[in-house]
């Protein structure tokens, strides 16, 4: 069983007068993410309290997970939640785009540090001085996908299915103007809600095939374009698939029935790349959830080490927590987290390269470095 949160001993305040007692008090960080990305947040805090902590007080864990992760109203309500309880220090957070986006406002009012594993909307970048993120924004990704698209066919008629939200509006708008800057035809597009209607999909599986693309993209998340996916290869077997970084996500990695044979997809960081702390990573990883380790639970391990390096320097409270982060990469050297090194622009961003997977029927492999 994965370690939870520490517990506080009760003890009498009689007794603590007398003799030096209790456990000291920990060190509190929230987390708000899904269940994948959280069991790495707490293998990472079971390292460091093994470890001894932060000098000697432990490493605690505020965990709210679920919907709040995901959504923009919950996040912020959860948001909220964190962020009035003045014993956490910071928070890592949340799950996409439109969930970090709305709660960034409640977190950069209250003066409360927010990590974000791996949101990549552009207007995170002007969230506020407590935001931060571990990856680039869709800017560039738009770039590595519309470069991928021209090694397919060029010039490429493309097809692209994106979700309706921050994440899928903002990098579907950044590709279209790079794929008609590059001389292809957009023959078809169209945006869907997020756990909306399947029958919906559907018919845009249709709608695709009728348009007869040589290049599908695909900008949303694994859970609902598995049944489009089956639609489409109905009519569509051997079409040329590029997702974007949402696709990086145990479904797709466990590929039921083999739906996403085939697609090329982009992630962060290589999981299998020969770097020996990555690898015991992964093993405990698998032996704790049974699933393979992702862009977004990497990172999330890297945002619970950089956090615990900034309580070792000597960070207290919140704007200190906020000055170390801010600092690193420019007053500071870099952190060499096991994604790589974590080095913060004036906006809170991480610089980092782009790798495109492919889904093969034995598993995931990379295909190519990024840019």
């Amino acid at each position: 069983m994965l370690p939870g949160r520490t517990m506080r001993p009760l003890l009498l305040p009689s007794v603590c007068l007398i003799v030096s007692c209790g456990a000291p008090e920990p060190a509190r960080i929230g987390v708000v993410l899904g269940p994948n990305a959280a069991a790495a947040a707490r293998l990472a805090v079971a390292e460091i309290n093994a470890a001894g902590g932060i000098a000697g007080r432990p490493l605690d864990l505020v965990m709210v997970s679920g919907r709040q992760a995901n959504w923009a109203q919950p996040a912020i309500a959860a948001a909220e939640s964190l962020a009035t309880n003045p014993a956490i220090v910071a928070v890592i957070g949340h799950s996409n785009s439109a969930a970090s986006l709305a709660a960034s406002q409640v977190y950069n009012a209250r003066g409360l540090v927010h990590i974000a594993p791996n949101t990549t909307a552009p207007l995170f970048s002007q969230a506020g001085p407590y935001s931060f993120r571990l990856v680039p924004d869709d800017r560039r990704q738009a770039k590595f996908l519309a470069a991928q698209v021209g090694v397919r066919a060029s010039p490429a008629r493309v097809a692209v299915v994106y979700v309706n939200d921050d994440y899928g509006r903002a990098l579907e708008l950044e590709l279209r103007g790079l794929l008609v800057r590059h001389g292809h035809t957009i023959v078809y597009e169209a945006p869907y809600l997020e756990a909306g209607d399947p029958g919906h999909l559907e018919r845009v599986a249709g709608t695709v095939a009728d348009a007869v693309p040589e290049v599908l993209v695909l900008i949303g998340r694994p859970l609902d374009l598995e049944p489009f996916l089956r639609h489409l290869r109905q009519r569509l077997q051997d079409l040329p698939i590029l997702g974007s970084d949402a696709l990086d996500d145990p479904h797709v990695y466990r590929n039921r029935d083999g739906v996403f044979t085939g697609v090329r997809f982009v992630r962060f960081i290589d999981p299998e790349a020969p770097n020996p702390r990555v690898q015991a990573l992964r093993r405990q990883y698998q032996r704790a959830m049974g699933r393979e380790l992702t862009s977004e639970s990497l990172l999330t391990y890297d945002a619970v080490l950089l956090l615990a390096e900034a309580l070792r320097s000597g960070a207290r409270d919140r704007e200190a927590v906020r000055r170390f982060l801010a600092s690193v990469g420019r007053e500071r050297p870099a952190f060499q987290g096991l994604a790589g090194p974590i080095a913060f622009d004036g906006h809170g961003d991480v610089m980092r390269s782009h790798l495109l997977a492919e889904v093969a029927s034995a598993g995931v492999r990379a295909v190519q470095a990024g840019q």
